[in-house]
């Protein structure tokens, strides 16, 4: 019985290790896209930060995009069909964290076939109500230089080996406008 328990533990162990993957172990698919971010805060790791296709309703399910900040809190999630999508919540694994819903829009891209649109600069806020018991969480904006848009891809583009990721992300390098933005841009309307 012992051992089997140790069999399982070490189950879950390789399945959780293997949930924070490498963004760019995989060449970028064809037609596909990427968004790229960051995300900070006492309580981000190892959450997974949750991307929805703007307008979807936030329900998670086994095939919700996840992106896995690393040590930076600078996240990719690769091979997104082009659309719109939005940073909608995040996961501690056994259950989701949903933002609210109206404050999404503000965090939304346009997300293009061969690029890597730059979803924002987040820290995360934990909070407790005396009301109920429950945690509940917000964002604030990042806006110092090592958050802005430039900084953010650049550590990407540096962390890939692939050179294919390196010119998909170079591609959104390139169009950054100076000073560059910690908030997204270019921003969505999120359709209900």
């Amino acid at each position: 019985m012992r051992i089997r328990g140790l069999v399982l533990f070490s189950c879950l162990l390789t399945l959780l290790a293997g949930c924070a993957t490498n963004p760019f172990e995989h060449a970028p698919a064809a037609g596909k896209g990427a968004v790229a971010g960051r995300l900070t805060g006492d309580a981000t790791r190892p959450y997974a930060v949750l991307v929805l296709p703007a307008g979807q309703g936030f329900a998670m399910n086994v095939t919700t995009p996840k992106a896995y900040p690393n040590e930076n809190g600078d996240f990719l999630l690769p091979n997104l069909a082009p659309g719109n999508y939005v940073l909608a919540g995040f996961s501690d694994g056994q259950r989701p964290y949903w933002f609210n819903r109206k404050a999404s829009a503000g965090r939304c891209v346009v997300v293009r076939a061969g690029e890597a649109a730059f979803l924002g600069s987040y820290r995360l806020i934990e909070g407790q109500s005396p009301e109920i018991a429950e945690r509940f969480y917000g964002l604030e904006w990042l806006d110092d230089s090592d958050s802005d848009a430039r900084a953010v891809l650049g550590r990407l583009r540096a962390q890939a080996a692939d050179p294919a990721w390196a010119g998909v992300i170079g591609k959104a390098l390139a169009r950054l406008p100076t000073p560059a933005p910690s908030r997204p841009a270019p921003a969505c309307a999120e359709t209900e």
